[in-house]
Formats: C-alpha cells, sequence, structure tokens
C-alpha cells in the first residue's frame, strides 16, 4: 500500500489540489490532520460544510482518504476525522477538547473511540489532545 502523509501550513484550506497530487502519484491512502479543510477554527463558522458536501467532494477520489474537518451535527459543531473510500466512510469526533484554544466553547465533544474496520485492516485514530488520554483506548488492546 502506498500512503502518503500531507503535512500543509494551517492556515492553507484548500486541500484539495494537494490530495489530487496525492492521488496522480499512486497513493493508495492520503492521510491529512486535524480540521484540514478549514484550518484550525477559534470561533464557530457562520456556515461551516456540510458533512454530505464533504462526502460528494471526496466520492470523486479512487484512494482511501483520511482528513480532518468540522463537522455540523444536530448538537452542535464537531471536531471530526473522516476515512473515507469509495462511498464507504466513518467519522471520529475529537473527545478532548483543549480548552486553551477555545474548543469547548466551538465544538462539542465525542463519545466513542476512533477505531475502524477498513478494507485494509484496523485503524485507530486520535486527534491531537486525545494523545494525552490513553484510556480512551483501553477496550481495544
Amino acid at each position: 500500500m502506498k500512503v502518503h502523509v500531507i503535512q500543509k501550513r494551517i492556515d492553507r484550506t484548500d486541500v484539495w489540489p494537494l490530495i489530487e497530487q496525492a492521488e496522480t502519484r499512486g497513493a493508495d491512502l492520503i492521510c491529512l490532520g486535524e480540521l484540514s479543510t478549514t484550518g484550525c477554527l477559534y470561533e464557530r463558522p457562520s456556515t461551516p460544510e456540510s458533512l454530505d458536501s464533504l462526502l460528494a467532494r471526496l466520492s470523486g477520489y479512487t484512494a482511501r482518504i483520511m482528513l480532518g474537518c468540522p463537522c455540523p451535527t444536530g448538537d452542535g459543531l464537531r471536531n471530526s476525522y473522516l476515512y473515507y473510500h469509495r462511498g464507504d466512510y466513518r467519522r471520529y469526533d475529537k473527545v478532548n477538547l483543549f480548552p486553551p484554544m477555545n474548543e469547548t466553547e466551538v465544538y462539542r465533544p465525542g463519545a466513542e473511540p476512533g477505531v475502524w474496520e477498513t478494507d485494509f485492516g484496523r485503524v485507530g485514530v486520535a486527534i491531537c489532545y486525545d494523545i494525552r488520554f490513553p484510556d480512551l483506548f483501553d477496550t481495544f488492546k
């Protein structure tokens, strides 16, 4: 499996050329970081992109794509991380929000660990501050 991990500038929000380039180079799995579609958000965006809209954009790619995005839900905005491949997706919502970055004012916390079965095996996901709470994954040892 050919994996492309993309580290971009935090203020660069147009990830699509980066994804396009990785897929053109033969990537089977493309991984971007936290909030890669928007950069860090210290305030709630007035019109966050819907999950359906984001999934529609991802549907044009054959590679597996993992990326961070703000995700509007029925009970508030989530700092989410997605796995997408050929119409199938998984979403993890950051559990441990980081108060010094105002995340507790902008996002609702998730409640479930990000562990997914994929066509290439089991994948575990944590977003930034979550890594300081290893008990989040204790049930998956």
